[in-house]
């Protein structure tokens, strides 16, 4: 800012007028009382009294009780229709960094799902990939099998953890588990999940505007893992069709193999 407006006598006003009709004030007041913008949600001061509140009332149910409240009381769900816990989990964390809010001790017992991956040691699976030396039709048919909170699981988590270059990560909200048979011999597994929220190139490539991208992300799947045991990470081939909704789009991000 030069010097020549410091020295004005009422610098700012030249710079921001003063509002001049209703709406205009409650604009100003709204931006006066913004605290945080977290995830698109806007927090204002009104927001953080309500917040603490409920701390307050549900502090001995533990912090998972406070946010799926506030995520109630907001009504802020995934396009599924699922709450978005989480997401409040993160928003209530940051306030509580910026010492807005104090929590209430976590609560760490065996029905925590975060806890028991953990310490749970990693599942060993005897198993050993075999070339595939014929062509996919002499393969055929391919089953594949949806294996998310199912036993199968496991083999799911170990073949990736075991050969993927990128290991096992737990995946984060939506998100599908494949393991892919031959008759009854596994050949493939991947998963997919929500895509990022923002990708330049895949955003400029679809066409779309922040406006566009807000209202439509939930239409993109992500192919975060895509394994042929025997012969390393490939890209995914097809997108299976068990999804909350229509995906329009499949991105995948890969490093050359």
């Amino acid at each position: 800012m030069s010097q020549d407006l410091l020295d004005h006598p009422y610098p700012f006003t030249e710079v921001f007028p003063p509002p001049r009709n209703p709406e205009q004030k409650k604009l100003a007041f709204i931006f006066m009382s913004v605290l945080l913008t977290y995830r698109n949600r806007v927090i204002t001061e009104s927001d953080l009294g309500f917040i603490v509140t409920m701390i307050d009332q549900h502090r001995n149910k533990g912090r998972s009780a406070i946010s799926r409240r506030l995520c109630e009381a907001w009504n802020w769900r995934q396009a599924n229709g699922h709450l978005k816990d989480g997401v409040c989990r993160g928003l209530l964390l940051q306030l509580e960094r910026q010492q807005l809010v104090t929590l209430p001790p976590r609560i760490m017992d065996i029905n925590n799902n975060s806890r028991r991956r953990t310490t749970a040691a990693p599942a060993k699976l005897d198993f050993q990939p075999l070339p595939i030396t014929c062509s996919l039709a002499e393969l055929a048919p391919i089953t594949l099998h949806q294996v998310r909170r199912t036993p199968e699981e496991k083999i799911f988590n170990a073949l990736i953890r075991q050969y993927h270059y990128l290991g096992y990560a737990q995946p984060v909200g939506e998100h599908l588990k494949y393991l892919a048979y031959a008759g009854e011999r596994l050949v493939a597994c991947f998963a997919f999940s929500s895509a990022p929220y923002a990708i330049d190139c895949r955003d400029s490539f679809i066409g779309w505007s922040k406006q566009a991208r807000e209202r439509n992300r939930h239409l993109l799947a992500y192919n975060t893992r895509f394994l042929i045991p025997a012969l390393g990470p490939r890209s995914s081939p097809c997108f299976p069709s068990a999804w909350p909704y229509r995906p329009l789009a499949l991105n995948r991000l890969a490093e050359p193999l």
